[in-house]
């Protein structure tokens, strides 16, 4: 949702991790190919400022976002939990990257710097909508990516007094994306049970009228 939010406001200086190809259970089950993956999308996303990764650990949701101008992966984290929960995939991070400096020159440092607990919005104890967080955190860091770059603690949206409306706010904006985008026949993503893709179909089709043509 996010991607194509700043792909639409031509955003190109931030880029995205799909949470399904870095998680904790590939890390667990396939360490090397998830390894190779990291390897492979920042060295894709090599000229990007930022770069977002959603990532669930301990059957809880961060985001992990990776200043690549600062050579800093800054932890965003709605229960502020302890470092060492992160052992783990900083352990890959810094295989990843390691890796990474030697693909791709430039002026990059040895090691990425970690930061934590910045004053970002928190959930409260007991409950487990960590995830809303997160989408929260990224929605409003698309923002603050193209007006202010600062990026130390995250301006959340200032209509939302209480936790209920903080997420309704967030499901509202997941369902008019899946109504629009998904389920709408002019969405990007609307899926009518076809194997090709109409994008892809509608290229096809073009290719196949200027064959002929020619």
């Amino acid at each position: 949702m996010e991607i194509q939010r700043a792909r639409r406001r031509r955003v190109f200086d931030t880029g995205f991790i799909d949470p399904r190809r870095v998680n904790v259970a590939m890390l667990d089950q396939y360490p090397q190919e998830t390894e190779d993956n990291l390897v492979h999308l920042l060295k894709a996303q090599h000229y990007k400022m930022f770069i977002l990764l959603p990532y669930n650990t301990e059957f809880h949701w961060v985001l992990l976002l990776f200043d690549l101008s600062a050579c800093t992966v800054n932890v965003y984290d709605s229960m502020d939990k302890k470092k060492s929960t992160f052992d783990k995939v900083f352990e890959l991070i810094d295989r990843a990257w390691y890796r990474f400096r030697h693909l791709v020159r430039d002026n990059w440092r040895e090691r990425l710097r970690r930061r934590f607990k910045f004053p970002c919005a928190k959930q409260k104890q007991g409950t487990n909508l960590c995830g809303y967080y997160v989408c929260e955190y990224c929605h409003c860091l698309a923002d603050q990516i193209i007006t202010t770059r600062e990026l130390d603690f995250i301006r959340m949206r200032d209509n939302l007094t209480t936790h209920k409306e903080f997420i309704a706010a967030v499901q509202e904006q997941l369902m008019g994306f899946i109504n629009e985008e998904i389920l709408d026949p002019k969405g990007e993503f609307y899926y009518d049970g076809n194997t090709i893709h109409r994008s892809l179909a509608s290229e096809l089709a073009a290719s196949t009228t200027t064959t002929s043509k020619s």
